[in-house]
């Protein structure tokens, strides 16, 4: 691999040359998804060998001394968070159009007519 290509990433992956990240090749979905939950699994073993055998849990109540409690709880957080930041985005969206910018084809026209440094 020569100096330029370092310079400007067409081996790594970038979409310009027509390349794309190994991770989304949709060849690749089913092994990053094992991947995925083979590292979950074994997290959720280290927490849960490590917290048996080696320490044990202190908590204020009772129930966070139960096994992946504190997993669950992440769990149900993030979903949380990501189910109301899809109904936030409803109330907090606006059109394309709405800080008085150019819709997107005259953007499209204007953005090729500048980078062709003429007129379109």
């Amino acid at each position: 691999m020569s100096h330029s290509q370092l310079e400007h990433g067409s081996d790594h992956g970038e979409t310009g040359g027509g390349h794309t990240w190994w991770i989304a090749r949709p060849e690749n979905t089913e092994t990053v998804w094992r991947i995925l939950l083979a590292v979950c699994g074994l997290l959720l073993a280290i927490d849960f060998a490590y917290h048996q055998f080696v320490s044990q849990k202190h908590g204020y109540f009772a129930f966070e001394r139960m096994p992946f409690f504190h997993a669950g709880y992440g769990l149900i957080a993030f979903i949380f968070v990501v189910l109301s930041g899809k109904q936030m985005r409803k109330a907090l969206m606006r059109p394309e159009g709405y800080y008085g910018g150019l819709d997107s084809e005259e953007a499209n026209e204007d953005a090729s007519a500048e980078h062709s440094g003429g007129d379109a």
